[in-house]
């Protein structure tokens, strides 16, 4: 659709002109003449915008597409929609939160980063010493658990992290949350 919407822009840039030339060897057209000029020139420059578009367009894309949010925040922002939708998700985490940290706000965010990464979301981390995110592999999980609010990952028994400044990409943080606010309340007679 993109493609004949283009083309066709294209087209009557051309019939305009095209017409606008067949004037010359007549008389008392001048009026339409103009018209015809300024009509084949919008066109075109409208063609033109709609041929550029996907250039224009694809660094911002690229750039959102890219974009990380630090886990934590991530964690706070499901938080935030699911309270706001109602969601079992929410419900348990107030319910369970107190029990996973040392604070009920922090297990609150721990049993969002754990419900949000067994939702599967791809989760990036530093290995220190390292300054470079990499995506962490979904059988690290398996070996830990989450600190500091979802801002480290450490594995059983260690005191120093595994991975440190958490972070995920922001639109597989909207696919998840939304695929989450999708979870029926109807299941929440299974933790009362």
């Amino acid at each position: 659709m993109w493609a004949n919407t283009c083309w066709g822009f294209l087209s009557l840039a051309v019939t305009f002109a095209l017409a606008r030339l067949s004037m010359i060897w007549t008389s008392g057209h001048e009026q339409w003449g103009a018209w015809l000029e300024w009509a084949a020139a919008v066109c075109a420059a409208i063609s033109m915008l709609c041929f550029l578009w996907p250039l224009l367009s694809r660094n911002e894309w690229l750039h959102l597409r890219k974009k990380k949010i630090p886990f934590r925040r991530a964690a706070t922002m499901a938080y935030e929609q699911l309270r706001a939708t109602d969601s079992i998700w929410a419900k348990v985490a107030d319910r369970f939160g107190a029990e996973l940290g040392k604070t009920k706000e922090e297990g609150i965010l721990l049993y969002m980063a754990g419900a949000l990464q067994t939702r599967g979301i791809p989760l990036y981390g530093k290995h220190p010493p390292s300054q470079q995110h990499e995506l962490i592999a979904l059988d690290e999980f398996k070996r830990g658990g989450f600190g500091d609010g979802g801002n480290e990952f450490h594995y059983h028994g260690d005191k120093s992290p595994k991975y440190v400044e958490l972070a995920v990409k922001a639109c597989d943080l909207r696919k998840i949350i939304s695929g989450m606010k999708k979870v029926s309340s109807d299941a929440i007679g299974r933790w009362n």
